[in-house]
């Protein structure tokens, strides 16, 4: 019964490895035949696609509170770029807002080689710095880290989406769904996920996608 299975997955804390391989600084998923960012600049993919796409900085700048849920953390890029644009803001006192950023990880990368495909982007060099000393250790479950004295707490779900988002309550504002194309990985992009985070997103919300 269900019982049994919560008991086994809260038992297990063997989280299925990350298949990569690593050609010219940029990161493969080679069981999903697909990138984790574009070989140009991922970091201006980030920009483009999520943060650009959600209209997310002219959105912060009129909220108290903001949340952002990924599907996908891989590298962290696309935090990274949230958190840069946080403290740009907040450099011109633009920021009154908190950001709680949520991301869905079922197979989290070593921080060595996170740290490794951050190197190809000096201007995130010091938020890069900042997540790999607060990165958790590699257990299922909630992992909360807080940034930028709390205005940026990252709650990281380490697990299986499709458990933990339907068994997961928040209301995002924007969404960035990112785990890699629906073609090679189908087990993010199903119904029942995508139910769910309709389930999860606040009326008028948003959603960003490179795929």
């Amino acid at each position: 019964g269900m019982s049994d299975t919560v008991n086994h997955y809260s038992a297990d804390y063997r989280l299925a490895p990350a298949v990569i391989s690593q050609c010219d600084g940029i990161l493969r998923a080679d069981n999903f035949d697909d990138l984790y960012f574009s070989a140009d600049n991922g970091l201006d993919e980030s920009q483009h696609v999520f943060i650009d796409g959600n209209h997310i900085t002219d959105r912060l700048f009129n909220a108290a509170h903001f949340t952002i849920a990924e599907t996908g953390f891989g590298t962290g890029l696309n935090f990274l770029a949230v958190m840069k644009l946080l403290e740009d803001m907040t450099a011109k006192q633009l920021l009154m807002c908190q950001v709680d950023y949520i991301s869905f990880e079922s197979r989290p990368l070593p921080s060595e080689m996170i740290t490794k495909s951050h190197q190809a982007f000096p201007a995130i060099k010091k938020q890069s710095k900042k997540l790999i000393a607060a990165l958790p250790p590699y257990w299922p479950g909630l992992h909360r880290c807080n940034f930028l004295e709390g205005k940026l707490r990252l709650h990281l779900l380490y697990g299986d989406a499709n458990y933990t988002l339907a068994n997961t309550n928040f209301i995002a504002d924007a969404w960035f769904l990112d785990g890699f194309a629906p073609a090679k990985n189908p087990e993010l992009w199903n119904r029942d996920l995508l139910l769910a985070v309709g389930r999860l997103t606040r009326p008028g919300g948003s959603f960003a996608t490179f795929t």
